[in-house]
């Protein structure tokens, strides 16, 4: 590495710290466009005449490129730089929000969120690259934690925030979305300005480049049974979080007697608890110099806490906070199995493994939502249109005590306690 490099990655610039902002602002911006849904269900419903199924389609349709892209985005970055994909990547997200506010029926809708997703799924990785190549190596972990705290904006603007302005435009949602697609035409500007590829990771850039390496070396991983585990782990940990925070949450308070603006900041307590667990179960991890033990609580404490949910008649707004703080809070446990897993292979397969983890995450979800969808239709009264009780949410909801118990059961039985700050290699 140059001199030079050497110099800016040791000491932090205002300039880095721009830079970083506006990798971790897109990262807010993406988190934002996941989960806009959940308070536009009923518009939705009505103004694209579709079934609740359909709706549930859509939502996940995010997560099928965002999955699909997660390996090959590491390998599209590395290739071309940050600031080529990265200012792409907005810009498919802006032109793929815009077009989500013409859509009229199921195929434009789905298709748009289809484009929403491909260029969500470059927004970790440009964020972790640029945090290791902008930033000294001793405060990765300081700025990671607060890129989780700015990604939780996104779903807490797309929560109270959203619906107070829907109200101010007369419930036009389509005027929502085109001052969302706005707001990213102006960062991909900034992006394409001020984010400069000089600084290399070269150790990176010294690893195998040549097609048939990269597929060697991503099959010897995909072999390894230990590596599986923490991606069901993290995928049963998580996906209740988006079941709630993306789509479903808002309309289960509402059947509960609860307002729209208020169902809507309940639910957004999903990522704030996302945000504040993510860097204190970090540090605990860190203060025990071990991660089964955090994987094993965050398990235990989202059985109880979606069991409460689901089967507890409350209606008080403060406990309903504090559970779907909770339920953020335990899904955390995500953050502390990608730490696992980074320490679970080499220095060369660390991308490819993260990207794995995120892409399991995904197509749990592409899996579970519209599942959640047709078992709700399933048990909605029929009518012309679709009127929601709690009952409905019942038996669907019952999903995510019982991914939580998966979860435990995997911690327990499944993932390997690995030694603190190194990695541990042993046979698969």
């Amino acid at each position: 590495m140059h001199a030079a490099d050497r110099n800016i990655i040791n000491r932090i610039t205002f300039f880095s710290l721009f830079i970083w902002f506006l990798a971790a602002f897109f990262f807010l911006y993406e988190f934002f466009l996941r989960t806009i849904l959940t308070n536009l269900v009923h518009e939705l419903l009505f103004s694209l005449k579709i079934t609740v199924e359909q709706l549930s389609f859509i939502d996940v349709a995010y997560c099928i490129t965002y999955g699909i892209m997660q390996i090959p985005v590491g390998i599209l970055v590395d290739r071309y730089g940050v600031r080529l994909a990265l200012s792409l990547a907005v810009f498919v997200c802006a032109f793929g929000v815009m077009l989500f506010s013409f859509a009229h029926g199921f195929y434009l809708a789905f298709f748009s969120r289809l484009l929403i997703g491909m260029g969500s799924s470059f927004a970790f990785v440009c964020l972790l690259l640029i945090t290791l190549n902008y930033l000294p190596k001793k405060h990765h972990g300081t700025f990671f934690g607060f890129a989780q705290l700015l990604g939780a904006a996104g779903p807490l603007i797309a929560g109270a925030p959203m619906v107070l302005m829907l109200h101010r435009v007369h419930d036009n949602w389509r005027i929502v979305l085109l001052m969302a697609g706005l707001v990213g035409i102006v960062l991909m500007f900034l992006v394409a300005l001020f984010v400069k590829d000089k600084i290399r990771n070269h150790r990176l850039h010294d690893v195998c480049q040549t097609i048939p390496c990269i597929l060697k070396e991503v099959l010897g991983l995909l072999r390894r049974l230990r590596i599986w585990w923490i991606v069901l782990y993290s995928a049963t940990i998580y996906v209740s979080l988006a079941l709630l925070g993306t789509l479903w949450g808002t309309t289960y308070l509402e059947t509960r007697g609860i307002h729209t603006v208020h169902a809507a900041f309940i639910t957004s307590m999903i990522w704030l608890g996302l945000a504040c667990g993510c860097p204190i179960l970090g540090f605990i991890s860190d203060l025990l110099k071990r991660r089964r033990p955090v994987l094993i609580f965050c398990a235990i404490f989202g059985i109880g806490v979606s069991a409460a949910i689901v089967g507890l008649p409350i209606h008080h707004q403060l406990i309903l906070l504090l559970l779907f703080f909770g339920l953020g809070f335990a899904g955390a446990g995500q953050s502390v199995a990608f730490i696992t897993m980074a320490e679970s292979v080499g220095e060369n397969l660390k991308g490819t493994a993260l990207g794995l983890n995120s892409a399991g995450i995904s197509f749990a979800i592409a899996t579970v939502v519209p599942l959640a969808g047709f078992l709700i239709e399933h048990s909605m009264r029929a009518g012309k249109i679709p009127v929601f009780h709690v009952g409905d949410f019942v038996l669907s909801l019952t999903i995510m005590p019982i991914l939580y118990t998966v979860s435990l059961l995997v911690s327990f039985f499944g993932i390997e306690e690995m030694v603190y700050g190194k990695i541990k290699h042993t046979k698969f």
